[in-house]
């Protein structure tokens, strides 16, 4: 009895410790909603066509012509803000108008993309 005893109750250190592994996640420095699934920040949304978010991603598979259409086709305009959320990157995204403005265009709010979710929407859990 003593060696089942012990063997279940490091088992079950174990599991709860790789559980805990699998499931946290550092917390947001921005204080959105965090996705389960990626960990970035799902308080945005995408107001554009379903074909562009589909497109959008996949952005870390963009080549060159993928990387131009976002700059020219300025679909960081098309994130907002959920109702209720606390992300506190919005006045970082608007102080990049100035910066766009002043640098020509070369700073093109592709940060934005690596800080979101671009998971699934059924996907998203918060």
């Amino acid at each position: 009895m003593m060696k089942n005893s012990k063997y279940e109750k490091r088992r079950q250190r174990k599991n709860s410790s790789s559980a805990e592994k699998f499931h946290s996640k550092p917390p947001l420095t921005c204080n959105g909603c965090q996705c389960v699934t990626c960990g970035r920040c799902c308080d945005w949304y995408y107001t554009g066509t379903p074909e562009d978010w589909q497109w959008i991603r996949d952005f870390r598979n963009w080549d060159h012509n993928s990387a131009e259409r976002w700059r020219n086709g300025k679909y960081y305009d098309r994130f907002k803000l959920s109702n209720g959320a606390k992300c506190n990157r919005s006045l970082y995204y608007a102080a990049s108008y100035i910066v766009r403005f002043v640098s020509l265009g070369t700073f093109d709010g592709s940060a934005l993309l690596g800080h979101l979710c671009v998971c699934p929407r059924e996907k998203q859990e918060k």
